[in-house]
């Protein structure tokens, strides 16, 4: 009986956000990363994400400190971080669009125990 060999095709536009994950992570290290001291970044996280018209980016979401005062962030400090991650992720070669995203570690507790709840129809 023939064996069959199984060819696993990646569409050419996304094979980069396959190989690019280390150098992403690279990026987005708070020990190299110079972000604006009055948005106190605790962690970042990077991922693959896909825009709304289907085309491949990334997700980064920056999780700041639980004193934070969201409604007295200041919007120069937010443009900065941004601007720092997409500057860090260019001179690493990657091109794809970060999409940032910025929570607390409360919110997103907040957010996986609702979903858990929904999943055991509490919600």
């Amino acid at each position: 009986m023939p064996v069959r060999q199984w060819v696993i095709s990646v569409p050419k536009r996304l094979r980069g956000m396959l190989a690019d994950r280390s150098r992403a992570a690279a990026a987005v290290d708070l020990k190299t990363l110079l972000l604006p001291p009055g948005l106190p970044v605790t962690r970042l996280e990077v991922e693959d994400y896909t825009d709304a018209d289907g085309e491949p980016a990334l997700r980064v979401l920056a999780v700041i400190e639980e004193s934070v005062v969201v409604e007295q962030v200041n919007g120069r400090d937010v443009v900065a971080m941004k601007s720092a991650i997409r500057d860090s992720l260019r001179q690493r070669g990657i091109t794809l669009f970060p999409y940032v995203f910025i929570a607390k570690q409360s919110e997103l507790d907040e957010e996986e125990n609702e979903e858990e709840n929904e999943r055991r129809g509490e919600g």
